[in-house]
């Protein structure tokens, strides 16, 4: 009620706040009406697409950008918690046509993933509650091994990805199958994840690597401070 009010004293603001959310409410209302499912607060832009989405759950306030594919056709559950956003172009696949469904994938309460995000999920995917995504994240879990000289052969890895609570991503990360991210870690913009960083880290580059720890972290565990993780 006090953001409303505050609203109503900003005649800009409360059009602004209008014209980005009236429509996807609506949309998101016949969305689940549609479904035949108890109506959530669900603003759901223009333009998407979802497949197999009696797989898809929400648990809450839950907004999908415009022309997002949200294919959720996965071993358990797709759960969004509440507060969760995913930005416009976002792109989530559980399965490729046929083939073996991917584990599933978990977003945690107040997760926010940017614009042009790509998440395809082979092992499990979790995202922490309260992680800061910025846009043209992609998460891969799973990876293509060599076999018979040739990484086109279908032979594959799912181990999955976790990313802890109150992380931090710049624009343009990459995740990469196998990864665990530490709590409140911060990985900067264009990097590539290749393997699991500590709690409460800076890691940039492409392999990620820590440049320093935060707060009382990086006392306790000094050696993180110069251990090449890459």
């Amino acid at each position: 009620m006090k953001r409303f009010a505050n609203l109503l004293k900003r005649p800009d603001d409360l059009r602004y706040a209008i014209s980005k959310g009236a429509m996807p409410f609506l949309r998101g209302l016949v969305w689940q009406l549609v479904r035949l499912r108890r109506p959530r607060m669900f603003f759901l832009g223009g333009r998407t697409q979802f497949v197999a989405a009696w797989n898809l759950r929400f648990e809450g306030r839950v907004a999908i950008g415009a022309h997002s594919y949200i294919e959720t056709s996965a071993e358990e559950l797709v759960v969004f918690r509440n507060g969760v956003t995913l930005r416009e172009n976002a792109w989530i696949q559980c399965r490729s046509g046929l083939n073996a469904r991917g584990l599933g994938l978990l977003l945690e309460e107040r997760v926010y993933i940017g614009p042009n995000a790509v998440i395809g999920v082979g092992g499990k995917i979790v995202i922490g509650t309260g992680t800061q995504i910025g846009a043209g994240v992609s998460f891969v879990a799973e990876s293509h091994e060599f076999h018979e000289g040739s990484f086109t052969t279908g032979v594959t890895r799912r181990k999955g990805i976790t990313v802890g609570p109150n992380c931090w991503f710049g624009n343009n990360v990459t995740v990469l199958d196998g990864v665990e991210i530490g709590a409140g870690s911060v990985v900067g913009a264009g990097a590539v994840v290749t393997r699991s960083l500590p709690a409460g880290c800076v890691a940039v580059g492409a392999p990620a690597r820590v440049i320093r720890m935060t707060g009382h972290i990086g006392k306790e565990n000094p050696e993180c401070l110069t251990k090449d993780r890459t």
